[in-house]
């Protein structure tokens, strides 16, 4: 029987506080959680091992603020999902940050159901994805073996 691993979601912030209320409320849904304090830190633990969801602040002290984090999870780990959370809205940095592969851009202060719901919504759609990689690649397969046997 093949027993299904959580998903598992980093949380990169610089409030701590935040970050513990997070993982608190993706926890209740399930989720492995950890937490990193800066874009470096969660790059770190990204590299160390694989998440299915990164939620992060825009914008955090240090080398590697909210947006390098997105640009450097979709080089890196393309399949990744990432929820970016700010307090200072633009409409320049939301625009941005969608470009660059992030899979929402939430508000602060939010509802820790709002962004639950939007982690679902993100990790369903990562989900999806992967089905239909899967079944693309079925398909090149079953060609490649129809031109086969036509030839046989």
């Amino acid at each position: 029987m093949l027993v299904e691993m959580p998903d598992r979601l980093l949380i990169v912030d610089d409030d701590e506080s935040l970050q513990e209320l997070c993982a608190a409320a993706f926890k209740l849904d399930g989720y492995h959680v950890e937490v990193a304090s800066s874009g470096e830190g969660g790059l770190k633990k990204l590299d160390a091992a694989p998440f299915d969801l990164v939620v992060t602040d825009l914008f955090m002290p240090g080398k590697l603020d909210g947006a390098g984090l997105v640009r450097a999870v979709k080089a890196r780990f393309p399949s990744t999902e990432v929820i970016v959370m700010t307090a200072v809205p633009t409409l320049k940095t939301a625009i941005s940050t969608l470009k660059d592969g992030a899979s929402d851009y939430v508000i602060k202060p939010f509802e820790t159901d709002h962004l639950r719901v939007i982690a679902r919504r993100a990790l369903e759609q990562r989900r999806l994805r992967r089905e239909l990689d899967t079944e693309r690649a079925m398909r090149q397969e079953l060609a490649v073996a129809y031109k086969e046997l036509q030839k046989v």
